[in-house]
This record gives structure tokens, sequence and C-alpha cells, in this order.
């Protein structure tokens, strides 16, 4: 077994994950798609402080990036579809059967909370209507709501038939989902074909490993485990015996870091680039797959990381949507911050590097260069809480528990 330096296997996985350099996985809708198949899905989130979740992880992987290319490539093009993975995703069409073990799971574990004459109901308008919003089915202006017209249980029952497959996501408006039969949503050639529970757990891992780009059992299994929350199969023991055989099959090569084993993609090591390339200051979403295992975040980088917007106020240490910083293959800090895109502002509520950082003018300028790229992308002209001179800016570093130092 081949033994590598942690530093090493940073790499593989920034490289894996796009975040290496810049463009790796090109522009446009092109870049788009490769990103989504490569990280096996991009998570959705509503809120959107700097930037929603799925548009942050790909504007840092595709630097001209617009929502437009996503929009496209789900209503126009069906190359990516929505449903669950961890949580709501962004995931490659070519892999939908994959998500059918899901739908069926999650319908027989919720069936007793289906209203089937509702749910019937609302297939009959939507194959009647068209595709529809939960909107739709409020009630006519100035009428009480009275049974399946209440939209209160009508959005309940859209939402499970859609975790449940017997309805899907066609497209977005305004961010509210659009739903529709799946016959009108997917594409003619769709494999639609229920996999074997070899298969699925194949699947899992790979999806799982593609994202990562390198982990160990303990991180794979747990995103297995996630993924797969709603299917009643032992995936304890089945996800290391997936794992097993396709290291057996050549898929899968194991390697030595840290005394532990850690598994990678057959020939990712090798594509390593031989120098890392120029670093830059990427900011990254508190969902990206750098970070989104934070047992795996600290394993690989040392990082402690909690997303403190579900944390009360006053028990936060570093603010409310702290943003991990990368800098090269290291994450140096992180910073609060939010985009005020009403007024153009970006604002820099705390910026927190780590202890052993030294902000010396290299990284003082990549910093200043990184914040206005992020300020740009979000509409933001003006950026606040970030003076021009090196006092203002150094006055927001702090260490561990939120102690500022000059």
């Amino acid at each position: 077994m081949q033994e590598i330096s942690i530093r090493e296997a940073r790499r593989v996985g920034l490289h894996r994950q796009g975040l290496l350099q810049a463009g790796s996985f090109g522009s446009g809708k092109p870049g788009v798609l490769r990103v989504i198949e490569q990280l096996g899905y991009v998570q959705i989130d509503t809120i959107s402080v700097v930037d929603r979740a799925h548009d942050h992880v790909i504007k840092t992987r595709v630097p001209d990036y617009s929502g437009l290319m996503l929009d496209e490539l789900v209503r126009r093009d069906k190359t990516v579809f929505e449903y669950w993975s961890h949580a709501a995703a962004y995931l490659p069409m070519a892999e939908f059967r994959f998500s059918l073990p899901m739908m069926e799971g999650f319908a027989r574990a919720r069936q007793a909370e289906l209203d089937e004459q509702l749910a019937a109901d609302v297939i009959a308008r939507i194959r009647h209507e068209g595709p529809r919003q939960s909107r739709d089915f409020a009630p006519p202006d100035g009428r009480r709501p009275e049974g399946w017209w209440d939209w209160k249980p009508a959005k309940r029952t859209l939402e499970h038939l859609f975790l449940s497959g017997r309805l899907l996501i066609a497209y977005r408006e305004g961010f509210q989902k659009v739903y529709d039969l799946p016959e009108n949503v997917l594409p003619a050639d769709t494999d639609t074909t229920m996999p074997s529970p070899h298969e699925w757990h194949r699947n899992l891992v790979l999806r799982a490993i593609q994202g990562f780009g390198i982990a160990t059992a303990r991180h794979i299994t747990t995103a297995c485990r996630t993924a797969g929350q709603w299917v009643k199969q032992p995936l304890r023991d089945a996800i290391p015996a997936a794992i097993d055989a396709l290291v057996h099959d050549g898929f899968l090569e194991p390697v030595l870091c840290n005394g532990r084993t850690w598994y990678t993609l057959h020939g990712a090591l090798d594509e390593m680039p031989p120098r890392l390339p120029k670093k830059v200051i990427r900011f990254l979403s508190p969902f990206d797959h750098a970070v989104i295992d934070r047992g795996r975040t600290f394993d690989l980088f040392g990082f402690e990381y909690q997303f403190e917007c579900y944390v009360p106020a006053a028990k936060r240490t570093y603010g409310y949507y702290c943003l991990p910083i990368l800098w090269g293959d290291e994450l140096i800090g992180r910073m609060d911050a939010k985009a005020v895109r009403a007024a153009g502002r970006f604002e820099v509520r705390g910026l927190f590097l780590e202890p052993d950082v030294t902000l010396d003018d290299r990284l003082d300028g990549a910093l200043a260069e990184g914040i206005r790229r992020l300020a740009e992308a979000n509409g933001c002209t003006d950026v606040t809480g970030w003076g021009s001179t090196r006092e203002t800016r150094t006055r927001y570093t702090a260490t561990y528990g939120g102690r500022h130092g000059a």
C-alpha cells in the first residue's frame, strides 16, 4: 500500500473537488454539469446571506457561472434533476436510477402520512393543468380554506409525492418548486430500473469518493448512511463490504496516511499536478464538499469548523454566516460576511485567522483580492469592514475563542 503525507492527501481531495486551481472544470454550462457530475450532488439551501449554497459551490469552481446555466440544465437540457442526497440537492440525471431506492424507502416509511384521495386529486390536477407550484393550491380570494384546497395539506402532499417519486421538480420559479409528472420531467432515454442492493451500495461509495476525492472508511460510511437515510438496509455492514469489493475490482485505491487507511479513485494520485498552482484565496460555502463532513475536515486540515447559523447568537464564537477560508491547500480561517445586494454593499463582519497563520503582505493582499472577487460575484461594489490599511485589516484577525488581536 502506497504511503502519502497528509498534505498530499489534501491535494488529492482538493484537486478532485476542483479547488486546487481555477477553472479545472471548464466554463459555462458544460463546466457546471461537470461540477455536479464530479461532486455527485450540489446541496440546495435557502439561506442567501452571501450566496445560496448551490450557487456558491458552483461559482467557486466555474468563474463565469450564472444561475441561468443551472436553470437551463434542469429545465431545458434535462441533464440535472433535483432530489434528495443527504439534503435537498441537484444531481446528475445520468444517475437518476440510483435515487429510486430512496424514493421507494420514503414512500414505504411515510405511507401512513399520505391522504391518498388528496394525492389523487393533486396528481389529476397537474395532469390536466400542467406543472404547478404549492401556491396554486391556495383557495380563491375571499374564500376560507376548505378540504383539499387548504394549501397546507396540499403542500405537504406535494412534498410527499415528490420525495416518493410520484412527482418530480420540473424547475424552480423564483426559487419556488414547480411540480410535474415524472414522464414530463425525465428524458425519454432515462434508465428507471431499480438498482439491486449491490449496485446501489457501490454507487453510494463511488459517489462519496468522487465528491470527497479522498476519504477514510468512516467518512465514506457516514456519507452513505446519510444519503440512504430512508432505506431500511444494513448500510453499516454493507458499505465496508462495498469498499472492499471496489478495491478488489480496481475502482478504488487504498493509501496509508498518518497511520490510517484512506481511499481514492484508482489513478487519482497520478493525476495530481506536479507543483501546487499559484495560491489564491477562496471563501468556501459552509455546504462545500471540502468542509461538509466536519470530522473529515479536521482529519485532513486540522480545522475545527461549526456552521453557527443554527447556534443562538449569544453562544456564537465567530458569527452567523462564517465562510471557511482556503489558501492554496490549507484552511487558514473563516470570515463572517453578508451581501446586501440591494445596496450593493458587502459587509465583512469578522475575519478570523487560525492561531498559527501569519498575516504577511502576501496573504494580506490575497485576502483583499479574494474579498473583492467575492463581493463582485454577489453584485456588490462597496466593501465595508475591511479597510484600506494593514492596521484596519489586522484588527479583524482573532484566535480561537473570538479574542480579537491587533
